[in-house]
């Protein structure tokens, strides 16, 4: 029955016209994205209707992960124009290309902080992947994240939130299994939010604007698009995706819709659903590959909730700078939990899913696999 949300779906086709590209500024609505179109991998620009869309850079070496800055005034970006990759920031239009990183070996991902004054992405220069933050103007990096020597970590996608305090990412923490996982800049602590089977991977961790953190789990087979809400600690799942692997997710600036990118069978697609209505707006990709999106959610006026409930606390010798695992909430005993009443719909068809699914008390299951995973449109309900 897990099948049953994209039945609703309504699916909204744009035109697949050829481009002409210009050089012109990105407006603050645009979606950032890379393409091979002309078969360089360059950043682009696109509206949210698929109209207007426009290449920002124009370099022999390769341009990815593009990141709106907060006020959408510049980009931050990965490139190989210095001959490894290292992050770089440009203004909207494409111009006033300027180096941030320098000899911090093969770099990635950069996520910016909500006052636009620092950023964050991913290096390899450790030996393993992690975080480091560096100011948007250059200097001496920070390391967020460690691994030991025996236990590396595979760091995948940070995305700092809209409060500043947290950075969310997907890490594997030297098991290959990869979860999403979010630092507490202030505690260095570090909380696991969910845990899957061998089969699934967590990837594509973005924030909305009031808070939420939105993720892809792919799976084998297809792929789910998840939500969690920490003012009052809610999981939804908001697609799945039959046949097909999420690449890359962002919010939209209002924080009601998500723009993704999936893989299927050697092709990529771009789409937008809109999470209320699960309306979606299929983008073109001109046949070309696409990849790494950026809409960027506007930052939080408020901070949001900085500690999400507690829980048992763990030695790390992964974590966020030595920093304790501290799982999100402790769960019920298994005899506590209570069964999905007539009607609840099965979603996740036995697979696992588990940690992360909402009991009557509020609390998530953390430690304890789930093996089946209910809904009925009200509560969560762990088999």
């Amino acid at each position: 029955m897990r099948r049953y949300a994209y039945m609703l779906l309504t699916l909204v086709l744009i035109s697949m016209n050829l481009p002409h590209f210009v050089q012109a500024q990105a407006s603050r609505e645009d979606i950032l994205f890379v393409s091979d179109y002309e078969g360089n991998r360059e950043i682009y620009a696109i509206r949210p209707d698929g109209s207007n869309l426009r290449r920002l850079t124009y370099d022999p070496a390769e341009d990815v992960s593009p990141a709106w800055s907060p006020d959408k005034t510049r980009i931050a970006f990965a490139s190989r124009r210095s001959g490894d990759f290292d992050i770089y920031v440009m203004d909207s239009n494409g111009g006033n290309v300027r180096q941030v990183t320098r000899n911090m070996g093969r770099v990635s991902s950069p996520t910016w902080s909500p006052d636009g004054r620092r950023i964050a992405f991913i290096s390899d220069r450790t030996g393993s992947s992690e975080i480091f933050i560096i100011s948007v103007d250059g200097g001496t990096p920070q390391q967020v994240t460690r691994s030991t020597i025996s236990n590396r970590s595979r760091v995948l996608t940070p995305a700092w939130s809209p409060d500043g305090g947290r950075i969310a990412y997907s890490s594997d923490r030297g098991s290959g299994i990869l979860t999403i996982h979010v630092v507490d800049l202030r505690g260095r602590k570090l909380y696991e939010y969910l845990s899957l089977s061998e089969s699934d991977e967590a990837v594509s961790p973005s924030w909305s604007g009031d808070g939420r953190l939105a993720f892809a789990v792919n799976s084998d087979g297809f792929a789910d698009i998840i939500t969690i809400d920490f003012s009052n600690d809610d999981l939804q799942l908001i697609m799945t995706l039959p046949n097909k692997q999420v690449q890359s997710l962002s919010w939209s600036p209002d924080s009601q819709q998500l723009v993704y990118i999936t893989r299927s069978q050697g092709q990529s697609d771009m789409a937008i659903i809109d999470v209320s209505s699960q309306g979606i707006t299929q983008l073109p990709s001109y046949q070309s590959t696409v990849m790494d999106v950026s809409w960027g959610a506007l930052p939080l006026m408020a901070p949001i909730r900085a500690d999400t409930g507690g829980g048992n606390s763990r030695g790390s010798d992964s974590g966020g700078s030595g920093g304790d695992v501290v799982s999100v909430r402790t769960p019920p005993p298994l005899n506590q939990r209570r069964a999905a009443p007539p009607g609840a719909v099965r979603l996740n068809n036995g697979r696992g899913m588990g940690n992360g699914a909402r009991q009557d008390n509020g609390n998530f299951q953390v430690e304890n696999y789930c093996a089946d995973l209910w809904h009925d449109d009200v509560n969560w309900y762990c088999g």
